[in-house]
């Protein structure tokens, strides 16, 4: 019983960490408004009988499709680009391909980072609550996830800040399976080999990802 409610309270505490990351991240970029809410009504059962990775696919897949006049999925964002140069020290170097100003694109990436975020956290947080005695395997696995997904907004942030330090006006990370985008705004001119060598550097230093997982994209 007591490791049970030992259980319980790093469930609640890793909630807690993550919801103030997210607006810890808010706060940073002067993010304003409220974040659509979307939940998906499902029953005890059907949380218990499919926690595993197709389960969060389909999340994943139901907050990368918008509806219309809704915010585009950051992976939509990401792979709208042009291709400048696949070998640039190992990293893809591309350009946005947007008619967005750089402050909107920005804006659009962040918002739909944050929507996918929060879809697969209430999902887990859902499961977490429902399977508490029923099904500890299920409830276990969507704890890890959610500190995965604590780890992963934090190492975003810090690459962000690190790459805004080298004089940048803004930046954002986007962490996925085997694959990490960064978006940059970058001068009239481009990035130069040296910048581009920067951000790597940044990247593989503050994360696990190789060069050749990453992709940088210009915003002009």
């Amino acid at each position: 019983m007591q490791a049970r409610l030992w259980k319980r309270n790093a469930v609640v505490a890793v909630v807690a960490l993550f919801l103030c990351a997210g607006i810890y991240l808010n706060w940073s970029y002067n993010q304003t408004g409220d974040a659509a809410e979307a939940k998906t009504a499902s029953g005890p059962a059907e949380l218990a009988d499919t926690l595993d990775t197709k389960l969060l696919a389909e999340a994943a897949r139901e907050a990368d499709a918008p509806e219309d006049g809704q915010t585009k999925s950051v992976d939509a964002l990401t792979e709208d680009v042009v291709v400048l140069d696949e070998t640039a020290y190992d990293a893809v170097l591309t350009e946005a391909d947007t008619d967005t100003s750089m402050t909107d694109y920005f804006a659009a990436i962040r918002m739909a980072r944050q929507e996918s975020r929060d879809s697969a956290a209430d999902l887990l947080q859902e499961t977490i609550a429902y399977e508490t005695g029923a099904d500890e395997t299920a409830a276990s696995a969507a704890s890890v996830r959610l500190e995965e997904m604590v780890s992963t907004a934090l190492q975003e942030a810090e690459i962000e800040g690190l790459v805004i330090a080298k004089g940048y006006e803004d930046c954002v990370a986007y962490m996925s399976d085997g694959a990490i985008s960064v978006a940059v705004a970058a001068p009239e001119e481009g990035l130069t080999a040296e910048s581009v060598a920067q951000i790597c550097d940044i990247v593989t230093t503050q994360s696990d990802y190789t060069p050749s997982q990453l992709k940088i994209i210009e915003v002009k």
